[in-house]
């Protein structure tokens, strides 16, 4: 049974991550660029301190960042390997449930929409940890929408405090990514369901004239 990451730990088991992949991934060969490894989902808050403990860790490859790591026709079979390269050493190690894709998130293809990340600050031999925007935090958890993911949904908005045009608009850009009728219904239906509760939430959008004040 895997057990819960908390937010203490959370930076150290990255770093573990790093010294595991130079040494036993890369043989102690320092590799000749790094790849990108973006947190998200609860992830994202613990890695912020704005979540106590999550039951896993969310990890998603940028397989473009693989270029230059391989040769062209081995960039799949690199990332799959570096995939399950990364889920073993969480699982086997720790204990801990990773959920590492490369390609899709939750299944679906949000991940290929151009959403806003920013590099962390904490420096890594092998990867750079990137974390999106939380505002993206919020659209990538509404195809699942349970209720871990209403309470991270509820903390992000009570934080960012985005204005209802803000979202409409967000979620709007996601759309095209989606291929399936069935995804797009069941995205809209449960932003709908969001829309409902952000008016109970009584959240007070920031005005551009508070970004001056001191």
């Amino acid at each position: 049974m895997s057990r819960t990451v908390s937010s203490n730990e959370i930076l150290k088991l990255f770093h573990q991550l790093d010294k595991r992949l130079f040494s036993d991934f890369y043989s102690f060969t320092i590799p000749p660029k790094k790849f990108i490894l973006v947190a998200v989902g609860g992830t994202v808050l613990e890695i912020l301190n704005l979540k106590k403990e999550s039951k896993d860790i969310d990890l998603f490859i940028d397989v473009k960042s693989i270029k230059g790591l391989c040769s062209k026709k081995e960039i799949t079979n690199f990332t799959q390997r570096l995939q399950r390269f990364i889920k073993n050493y969480f699982d086997g190690s720790y204990g801990i449930g990773a959920d590492v894709n490369y390609d899709k998130f939750v299944n679906w293809d949000l991940m290929g929409a151009n959403f806003g990340k920013y590099k962390y600050e904490e420096s890594f031999i092998c990867f750079e940890l990137y974390l999106p925007d939380l505002l993206d935090v919020c659209i990538m958890k509404l195809p699942r929408f349970n209720e871990r993911d209403l309470e991270d949904i509820e903390q992000i908005i009570k934080i960012i405090s985005p204005n209802i045009h803000t979202l409409e608009k967000r979620v709007s850009e996601y759309l095209p990514k989606l291929t399936k009728q069935r995804e797009i219904d069941v995205l809209l239906a449960n932003f709908e369901k969001l829309k409902a509760l952000y008016t109970k939430w009584d959240i007070k959008p920031i005005q551009w004239w508070q970004f001056w004040k001191h």
